[in-house]
């Protein structure tokens, strides 16, 4: 983008402005199961008006409770491929925060910089049962909990643990 400043001495003064971009983060649904690993697609797209082009750079991901990797950041070339994937190994359960940073190579001198966060719920166990919230159709997982006990021993195996939030039994 750029804008025209016209000054008293017949001189113009061009502004560039760098195009915005969109780094979006997906680590696919129903939580990831402590000591697994999520597989993690990170976009990165021009988010200005007009004619888009396509960003150059660095991604760079991050967890304050877990690691990515290897590699924890893969490079988006000016023509091809628009993503990349990592895996992400979290080190605590809970609601945690995961980050990618896009950062424009130096050949890439249109776009600007930008940030995606997304929250990933890691489950202390692989199954869980919530008579409240939960369905049996769900996949069982401590954001899409089952209903009832008895699904979750249908598909559970030798060693899982299965939690059970308050009512459930």
């Amino acid at each position: 983008t750029a804008r025209h400043h016209r000054k008293l001495s017949d001189e113009t003064t061009v502004t560039v402005k760098a195009r915005a971009t969109r780094t979006v983060i997906t680590c696919g649904g129903g939580g990831v199961v402590f000591g697994a690993s999520r597989s993690c697609i990170v976009t990165v797209a021009d988010h200005s008006a007009g004619t888009k082009s396509r960003p150059a750079g660095v991604v760079k991901l991050a967890a304050r409770h877990g690691s990515f990797g290897p590699p924890s950041s893969c490079r988006l070339p000016a023509t091809g491929a628009d993503r990349c994937t990592a895996s992400y190994h979290p080190q605590v359960h809970g609601s945690i925060a995961v980050t990618a940073r896009f950062i424009p190579a130096s050949s890439d001198r249109t776009h600007a910089a930008s940030v995606g966060t997304r929250a990933i719920a890691v489950c202390a166990t692989r199954w869980t049962v919530d008579r409240a919230t939960g369905r049996n159709s769900n996949v069982g997982s401590c954001l899409k909990p089952f209903k009832t006990l008895a699904q979750a021993l249908a598909v559970a195996r030798s060693g899982d643990a299965i939690r059970l939030a308050p009512g459930s039994i």
